[in-house]
């Protein structure tokens, strides 16, 4: 009995910490929509995903991009999966101007 009751308390702190680091790295800015990072250029969003690690240190690999309407702001979205946890994780971008 105690065995399963160790085994349920340590998945259980394993999966609060996971959501603890996974709600600090959300609070960086480009790393949730109320946070975009201001952009003039779609090259600076490749830019800035490259210089970005996953909360548990890997590196994202970019799956799709997008847009996204928020309120007034319309945003671009890359989507990444982090191949060392597989870990989806979304970059929010807003554009001054839409430039090439």
């Amino acid at each position: 009995m105690v065995a399963i009751i160790v085994v349920l308390l340590s998945f259980w702190l394993k999966k609060k910490r996971r959501k603890d680091v996974r709600s600090l790295w959300s609070q960086y800015p480009g790393r949730n929509p109320n946070t975009p990072i201001n952009i003039e250029r779609f090259n600076e969003m490749d830019s800035f995903v490259r210089r970005q690690r996953c909360f548990c240190g890997g590196v994202p690999q970019v799956v799709s991009e997008g847009s996204k309407t928020m309120g007034n702001d319309n945003l671009r979205v890359i989507r990444a999966d982090c191949p060392e946890c597989e870990e989806e994780l979304y970059f929010f971008f807003k554009m001054k101007q839409m430039l090439h």
